[in-house]
């Protein structure tokens, strides 16, 4: 933990700063403009007062995307950008004012050696605004990865942030279900007789990640608000009805990585919760494999994974129905010839849409999709392999920390947290093999799910500290 003297800022500056703004939006006539500013200042002294408050305002907006634009004068606000911007600010506050403490942990060290990858780029990048935007992406990932894992120091402060992320799972999951009745969506979405649920983040696969995120975050603990012997009907049920609801619309994505992503998640959180939930696990492997190997659809879905699998090995003649796994392909080969271009810092962070053309070898997919369609490839690609190394400690070392808070969590709720986390990273690092999972707000919910371990390991050092002052 880092603290800042309160010195560095003048007594009084935030009704100074308050007072300001206030007299600023009386004085504007655009009613996009006076919104804007009261949200900005309610989620900024959320940040100042109440982090994990904020934190969980800023979880709900993420499935909005750019489905809500404010008007800020000369630029477009989501609302995202509009609650996260404030809340870091009120939260940097708070610091200067000695009321927060900055935390230093290897994740966040890791993702800061990320970002750092990502600025450095900038000596390859010829399109400079796309390297700005996706080095933005990282920082202010980081700046939340701190405020977040600052907030949540013991269980209770999480429920704000599962109040948030469940409210994002139920407009998330009312939207996907909108545009399945309705088959609101491009003809390239139809699949199977069903249009694929797409949210507001344009494209299935998104939104499949979005809701692995979360609806993995909340899984352990609905399973234990269902064990609870105190809690009332609705404390009981409202999480596991929003579990169940995101699961559904998950589905209605028809995302293969997602589906792959998330059934690795809750294997591992399965596995670990309980002694009971590891036998249902086993016993549901050796009654669902038979069944999804020999029913019509599980024999469809088979085809369909292993079509990803064969076409790498061995030439195949493209087809409408195996033309989204060449198409993938041909993104990796993309991908690592960038790799091999400039090995030590990437193409720049960003650029790989404008460099595909340049690095790919099969003319039929000469239109990028916006990414590599792999994690791994994409961070070496945009970064090199600065970026690539410091990605993957990233990740071993928010596994470890997670798995660390899991053992020596104190409480069920605190152990919960922790297990949730451990189930995104897994869903992830699983989902991140077919897509790049840090593009638009994707990243915000990522590092707050990694912050849910945060109150397991500072319980444990609570209750360290208490055994060792009775002593």
């Amino acid at each position: 933990m880092i603290a800042a003297s309160p010195a560095l800022l003048p007594f009084g500056w935030v009704r100074g700063v308050a007072i300001a703004l206030a007299a600023a939006v009386v004085l504007l006539s655009d009613p996009w403009v006076v919104l804007a500013m009261a949200i900005a200042l309610g989620v900024g002294w959320c940040g100042y007062r109440q982090p994990a408050f904020g934190v969980g305002i800023v979880a709900a907006t993420i499935p909005l995307q750019e489905a809500i634009l404010i008007s800020t004068g000369p630029a477009e606000l989501t609302v995202t950008q509009l609650t996260v911007l404030p809340l870091i600010a009120g939260w940097s506050a708070a610091w200067l004012m000695g009321r927060a403490l900055a935390p230093v942990t290897p994740p966040i060290v890791a993702w800061l050696l990320v970002t750092g990858a990502m600025a450095l780029s900038i000596v390859n990048a010829v399109d400079r605004a796309e390297w700005a935007k996706e080095t933005y992406r990282w920082a202010i990932a980081l700046a939340l990865f701190m405020v977040a894992s600052s907030a949540l120091r013991r269980s209770r402060d999480a429920w704000p942030v599962v109040a948030g992320v469940s409210a994002g799972i139920l407009l998330a999951t009312g939207v996907a279900l909108q545009q399945v009745i309705q088959r609101d969506g491009p003809p390239s979405f139809a699949s199977d007789g069903l249009m694929r649920a797409y949210g507001f983040f344009g494209q299935p696969n998104p939104l499949a990640a979005y809701l692995e995120m979360s609806v993995l975050l909340l899984a352990p603990l609905a399973l234990t608000q269902l064990q609870g012997e105190r809690a009332g009907a609705v404390r009981r049920f409202a999480i596991p009805l929003v579990v169940l609801a995101g699961c559904l619309a998950l589905a209605l994505t028809q995302s293969r990585g997602g589906m792959l992503g998330f059934v690795a998640g809750a294997v591992v959180i399965a596995w670990c919760y309980a002694r009971w939930s590891r036998l249902l696990l086993l016993m549901t492997v050796l009654v669902a494999i038979p069944l999804f190997a020999f029913a019509p659809p599980g024999q469809t879905a088979i085809d369909r994974f292993s079509s990803s699998v064969t076409t790498v090995r061995i030439s195949e003649q493209t087809t409408p129905a195996n033309w989204s796994v060449h198409e993938r392909i041909a993104h990796w080969r993309a991908g690592l010839n960038m790799v091999a271009a400039e090995p030590v810092t990437g193409i720049g962070a960003g650029n790989f849409d404008h460099r595909y053309r340049e690095f790919t070898d099969v003319w039929r997919f000469r239109i990028p999709r916006g990414h590599a369609h792999n994690g791994l490839i994409q961070v070496a690609a945009q970064s090199g392999l600065i970026g690539l190394v410091a990605y993957l400690t990233l990740f071993f070392v928010a596994g470890a920390r997670i798995a660390r808070g899991v053992v020596r969590a104190q409480d069920q709720v605190a152990r919960a947290l922790a297990l949730g986390a451990m189930g995104v990273l897994i869903a992830v690092t699983v989902h991140g093999l077919f897509d790049y999972l840090h593009g638009l707000s994707l990243n915000l919910a990522f590092v707050i799910a990694l912050s849910f371990a945060e109150p397991a390991l500072r319980s444990t050092r609570n209750a360290a500290t208490n055994a060792g002052s009775e002593k």
